[in-house]
This record gives C-alpha cells, sequence and structure tokens, in this order.
C-alpha cells in the first residue's frame, strides 16, 4: 500500500457510490477546481500548514544550536585570535560562531540534522491526513512523457535564475541596493561554496535530503492545504511566494519563488509528489551538485549555462505563442491538467 495514499484502491477504479472522481493521470477534471466537489472534504487545516513552515523553521535554528554546542564551541579556542582568554571575554564570539556555521560542511550538517527531523513528521502528517481528504496530496506514479516537458522547464527555471543573477550583477553598477545585496550573497556563496567541501555531505544535504523536506511542507503539506480553500491557480502563487520568503535573502527569494511555480506546477499537473521532488533534485543538482563534482569553470557547466538559455528562451516563445491562441488552453482557471503537455 502507498503510505501516502491509503485510498488508493478506493479511488482509481469505478465506483457504485458517489465516492468523486477516479484519479486518472491525464484530467483532474472541474472538481480539482473547488473544494465543493472534493469528496471527505473539511475545512482546511491551512495553521496547520504555517505550523509546518514554522516548524521548519525552529528545526533548522535548533539544528543550528546543537550543532554549534557540540560541534562549533569545542574547536573555537584555537581558532580565536586570542585564544581560550579572547573565547571566555566574549571578542568576536558571535562573529566566529557564524563564520564556522556558515562553512560549507556546517550548513550541510545542519540542513541534513532539520531534514530528517522534519521528513518522518511531514511524512506521517499527509498520511494522516489522506485519510480524512485524499485529494490533499496528489501520488500519481511519474509517466514517462511527464520528463520531457519536466526537464524544459526545469532547464528554463534553472537558466532564469542565472539571467536573474547576471541582471543583478549589471544592475549594480548603479544602485547601492544592488550592490550591497549582490556582496551579501557573493559572500555567503563563496563560505557555502567551499573548495574543501565534503562532497559527500553537500550531494546528501543539497540534492536528496532538502528537496524531499521542502517538497513535502510546500508542495505536499502547504499547497494542498490552500487547495481546500482557493483556487488551484491561487494556491500555486502563495505557496511559491512562501517558497521564496522562507529563504530570507532578496537574491534567493526571487529565484526561489520561480522555482516554486515551476515545481507547483509540474506537481499539479502530474499529480506527482514523487515527480516534484525529483524535479527539485535535479534543479538543486544542476545548480549546486554538478559545480561542485566538475568545477565552475568546466566545460560541462558551460554546456549546461547554454542548454538553460535554449530552454528558457523557448519556453518564453511558447508562453507567448500559447498566450496568442486563448481559446486553445485549458489550465488552471478551466478545469485542470489537459492531456500532453505543460498547458497554462
Amino acid at each position: 500500500m502507498d503510505p501516502f495514499n491509503p485510498n488508493k484502491d478506493k479511488y482509481s477504479t469505478p465506483q457504485t457510490q458517489d465516492v468523486g472522481p477516479s484519479y486518472q493521470h491525464d484530467s483532474l477534471a472541474e472538481d480539482l477546481e473547488t473544494s465543493e466537489n472534493r469528496p471527505g472534504t473539511r475545512p482546511a487545516n491551512v495553521f496547520r500548514a504555517i505550523g509546518f513552515i514554522l516548524l521548519h523553521q525552529l528545526l533548522m535554528a535548533v539544528a543550528f544550536i546543537l550543532l554549534t554546542l557540540f560541534l562549533v564551541m569545542p574547536s573555537l579556542p584555537e581558532k580565536m585570535p586570542g585564544g581560550e582568554a579572547d573565547l571566555r571575554a566574549g571578542s568576536q564570539l558571535w562573529e566566529q560562531i557564524q563564520i564556522e556555521m556558515m562553512s560549507a560542511d556546517n550548513t550541510a550538517i545542519t540542513s541534513i540534522v532539520a531534514s530528517l527531523l522534519m521528513i518522518p513528521l511531514t511524512s506521517l502528517y499527509l498520511w494522516k491526513r489522506r485519510k480524512s481528504n485524499p485529494f490533499v496530496v496528489m501520488t500519481q506514479k511519474p509517466q514517462s512523457k511527464d520528463w520531457t516537458w519536466s526537464i524544459w522547464a526545469l532547464l528554463a527555471a534553472q537558466g532564469l535564475s542565472m539571467a536573474w543573477l547576471h541582471f543583478l550583477d549589471w544592475a549594480s553598477q548603479y544602485s547601492g541596493f544592488v550592490a550591497s545585496r549582490i556582496e551579501v550573497y557573493e559572500q555567503l556563496m563563496t563560505m557555502i561554496a567551499d573548495e574543501n567541501v565534503n562532497v559527500a555531505l553537500a550531494l546528501l544535504a543539497t540534492c536528496i535530503l532538502v528537496p524531499i523536506m521542502e517538497e513535502l511542507i510546500y508542495r505536499g503539506v502547504v499547497m494542498g492545504e490552500l487547495r481546500q480553500i482557493c483556487k488551484d491557480r491561487t494556491a500555486l502563487i502563495i505557496q511559491a511566494a512562501i517558497f521564496g520568503l522562507i529563504h530570507a535573502n532578496f537574491i534567493q527569494s526571487i529565484y526561489a519563488f520561480v522555482l516554486g511555480l515551476v515545481i507547483g506546477y509540474i506537481y499539479y499537473k502530474t499529480q506527482s509528489l514523487t515527480m516534484s521532488i525529483l524535479s527539485h533534485m535535479l534543479f538543486n543538482f544542476l545548480g549546486g551538485g554538478l559545480p561542485i563534482l566538475v568545477g565552475e569553470d568546466s566545460l560541462l557547466i558551460q554546456v549546461v549555462f547554454i542548454l538553460e538559455l535554449v530552454a528558457l528562451v523557448t519556453f518564453l516563445v511558447f508562453l507567448v505563442a500559447r498566450a496568442l491562441r486563448p481559446a486553445d488552453l485549458d489550465g488552471l482557471e478551466d478545469g485542470g491538467p489537459s492531456q500532453g503537455g505543460p498547458d497554462l
């Protein structure tokens, strides 16, 4: 039995009773547009969704504190300029802790600890929530036809992120605010992208555990609960905005918002939380894991960047072409996913 879908058999085959629509991969039908038509729907647990967001941040803080107490503090005396005397006096203590905690390995360990705590809690909530309302989380098995357009959309999102960074780099010449944000961002990336990083820790955190945790929370819980009280398009935008804001960095928040939109749409279109998790893993691997493995200046990174730009341009052309043919669209406001491609 699928742990996220205890009602799978009940809702995947035609029933003699009126239990609502069956889960068909190619169509969600109009009943996904409003909560009134969803069987077993009760008032959405939006406050619980907010609680999971806060719990995520709290566990990140707890992991930070634990790592500081048991890993960073014992090694501080030898790293402080004045040794133990400087440590006891508290001189530059907080600054040194921040430097140590923002190192690549410690950042990865913090994320791993928080993920290992959040993933079981969120999975348990989604499993129990599906018992009362099978429409909260969609758990269809990914189909082969979904991969082509999903990877295309992810490459386009990655290309847009790179274009955003290049734009900010240009804008920093004319804006002091942008220049200051770029400086903070580059300092952060320099500390995280340490050439001495433990590759296994970085890949485990960035490309595996963090995508699983964030998809369970922001697509599984947040988007799932929002869809019970508002239209799917509205839920998609709100969860993406929340996903961007929790990154708490002006530069990261923008492209995290774009990523939230793209992966949220992939989740909606494919009806597969597994697909959204795999998509997030791929995005993080292209943006973080691959540069760690082959180096920022490698030929492979340049080839991937060109592919991302091509995907971005073709995706924008596709959007414009679809916008000029509104009668052909059956997007989020008109009854959910349709067969055969990324209708918007």
